[in-house]
């Protein structure tokens, strides 16, 4: 029998990939953290970053280091991977989005300490129901962006350490044990047309639970601290890793791009595994090719990289496996960047650039009701994103992810209402643009049926 973790329909060419890769690019990020820092710096940027509350936004790379957050970030991935091998969950762009969500997320706010506990309460939950774990586990990986709660609680209240380290294991404990059932409840709420589900429900438990604090005169306030080095090294390094995802998934896809351009066409609402549907090859190639795009648009703006901009690039570059592609990714992105000129604020300022990163998790929206439908899910996305955090007071590493659930359920319905009365503008304009170039595209049936988008 085949092994569980690398049972899944081979790609054309009969070559897959497995979680050994990701693990690879983990331990390429910890190598490239002692170009950055000595060992010794590491180890005490490390602890300083295990000791942190962690509340949104702390830039692990300036709390620390460069070196450390390279560290703790290629850490978090193998240890991500390592659950995944031991569980014997397969390798699909579920769980490639999970890991590079958990690798982005490690510059800024997760760390083994705070991820520990949500993981044991999603291990628990599975024992208690008699649920394979496997079934669970990247609920476990996703559940770790409530780890600031954690965090805040064991360093940021004031309590002494030998009530505080036990309180917070126990709230984690919890966290994890509740996400499960409600990360299926509420993806109903916006119909799998924002990809960061996880993100949405973690907005939620996290604001229960900041508001019991509140009510109870326990308070955690947000922070603000951001890197502002250089960029170099870190795009170098970003440049080397996707260049190798395209050439990697360009090999495996027997050296072509074969199917290509039907990934390209889907929607990739919630539920596309484009390493289900159209192989790892080319999952592996869309993903470099996304990374390239997303950190592109941080540098054009006149971003810095630093630990929630690499956060955000490594979201687009996981849920590149999962449903988003260059053309459902650059309608939401231009959506919020001429918002923010329009408005006259700072398209270079850290908040911005991961907003347009992040609110990617809208792409479905663009690549089911078009273009114009994905600039106004991210212009929307942009005026909304400012203000939730506030709910939660940072205790939630997915406010983008919290903000896109309230985005998609608002605009979907009148989305849809426009498409079934042929009122939806500009609907077609990449259906058309395919025929001008000479190429017969997928009708909207055969979109629909190929990528398995529908619920």
């Amino acid at each position: 029998m085949t092994d569980a973790h690398t049972a899944l329909p081979e790609s054309p060419e009969g070559m897959k990939i497995s979680f050994a890769l990701p693990a690879a690019y983990g331990l390429l990020f910890m190598v490239a953290a002692f170009f950055y820092n000595s060992p010794a710096e590491i180890l005490t940027g490390f602890i300083k970053i295990l000791t942190s509350p962690s509340q949104l936004m702390t830039d692990y790379m300036i709390l620390a280091s460069v070196g450390a957050t390279l560290f703790n970030a290629g850490l978090m991935i193998c240890l991500g991977v390592l659950l995944l091998v031991v569980s014997h969950t397969p390798v699909n762009g579920s769980a490639f989005a999970a890991l590079f969500t958990l690798m982005g997320f490690s510059c800024f706010g997760k760390n083994p300490f705070n991820a520990l506990p949500i993981v044991c309460g999603v291990f628990l939950f599975t024992r208690l129901l008699g649920i394979p774990f496997r079934e669970k586990a990247t609920v476990a990986l996703y559940g770790t962006g409530l780890g600031p709660l954690v965090s805040a609680l064991a360093f940021a209240m004031g309590l002494p350490p030998a009530l505080a380290l036990p309180v917070s294991f126990a709230v984690g404990l919890l966290i994890g044990f509740i996400l499960s059932p409600l990360l299926t409840s509420f993806s109903r709420f916006h119909q799998g047309y924002s990809l960061y589900n996880a993100g949405f429900t973690n907005g939620i438990v996290g604001t229960m639970f900041i508001s019991f604090m509140s009510y109870i005169g326990c308070r955690i306030e947000k922070l603000s601290l951001e890197y502002h080095g250089s960029s170099v090294g870190l795009a170098v390094l970003l440049g080397l890793t996707f260049a190798s995802m395209m050439l990697i998934g360009f090999l495996l896809q027997g050296r072509s791009l074969r199917g290509f351009g039907r990934l390209l066409r889907s929607s990739g609402r919630a539920g596309s595994d484009f390493m289900v549907q159209y192989g790892h090859g080319l999952s592996l190639f869309n993903m470099g090719v996304c990374g390239f795009a997303g950190t592109a648009y941080a540098l054009l703006l006149g971003g810095q990289l630093n630990g929630p901009v690499f956060a955000g690039i490594m979201m687009v570059v996981g849920f590149a496996a999962n449903g988003k592609h260059l053309r459902n990714i650059l309608p939401v992105m231009l959506g919020l960047t001429l918002m923010n000129l329009l408005t006259g604020h700072d398209p270079g300022k850290t908040s911005v650039v991961i907003a347009g990163l992040f609110g990617t998790s809208l792409a479905p929206i663009a690549g089911e009701f078009g273009v114009l439908a994905g600039m106004l899910a991210g212009a929307l996305h942009m005026t909304l994103v400012v203000v939730v955090g506030v709910l939660h007071a940072g205790v939630v590493l997915y406010n983008n992810g919290f903000s896109c659930g309230f985005i998609a359920a608002f605009l979907v319905p009148w989305l849809q209402l426009l498409e079934q009365h042929g009122w939806l503008p500009g609907r077609n304009v990449w259906r058309r643009l395919a025929g001008r170039f000479g190429r017969q595209p997928l009708s909207l049936e055969q979109n629909e049926a190929g990528d398995g988008n529908k619920p």
